[in-house]
């Protein structure tokens, strides 16, 4: 999965300069997020804004090591946020899930709070996610399309549940899927996964029932 994200940073940094930035811990209300500004940051050049989602059991200063997008901010003079998961979890659609925090409500503050304090290129708006936080990015795909002009997604695919509350008229936005071809959870095509207390199954979509929604 790491050369995954590596080709991904690749993709949205199109340098391999790697200078310095500040990344410090911020809160709004009840939530936290870890921010990298870059150095060479001015309020009178529009920066583009990346949010990082992290996967399960995971963490923001994680999440920043194995991206490497902090090693891009300052060659992009991008900014990069990324929040903390409640109890390390996303709400993510998952109706067995042990958190009802609103998470699309939570990084719409965050983008929100951002473009607040800097000068945000609004037309350079994107969300990553791995894991979990891609399945987190594909909720928020469905049911907040308009707050990101590109979306990546690392090491997930759609449920069930996200397809079935993904709204048909969604506005469209740029998506980026990476799936390892030995991922043995995401498969190229779509199957029901049961859990313990599950009797029916859940349905977990393979690459061509996601990019269909």
């Amino acid at each position: 999965m790491r050369k995954l994200f590596l080709t991904l940073c690749v993709i949205v940094a199109s340098s391999l300069t790697v200078l310095a930035e500040t990344s410090t811990y911020e809160t709004l209300d009840d939530i936290v997020y870890r921010l990298t500004i870059p150095d060479s940051y001015s309020d009178d050049t529009p920066a583009p804004l990346m949010i990082a989602l992290h996967s399960s059991s995971s963490s923001p200063h994680a999440m920043a090591i194995r991206t490497g997008f902090d090693e891009y901010a300052e060659s992009m003079g991008m900014i990069v946020a990324y929040p903390k998961a409640d109890s390390d979890i996303w709400n993510e659609g998952d109706p067995q899930l042990g958190t009802d925090r609103d998470d699309v409500d939570v990084i719409n503050q965050i983008v929100a709070e951002l473009q607040s304090e800097y000068n945000i290129d609004s037309e350079h708006i994107m969300l990553s996610g791995f894991g979990s936080g891609g399945l987190m990015a594909f909720r928020i795909a469905c049911e907040s399309p308009e707050t990101f002009n590109t979306i990546a997604v690392v090491g997930a695919m759609m449920w069930g549940y996200h397809a079935e509350n993904c709204p048909e008229t969604s506005a469209p936005v740029n998506m980026m899927i990476f799936r390892g071809s030995e991922d043995l959870v995401y498969l190229e095509e779509s199957y029901d996964i049961q859990g313990l207390f599950d009797i029916t199954g859940t349905p977990i979509l393979g690459v061509d029932d996601t990019l269909e929604h």
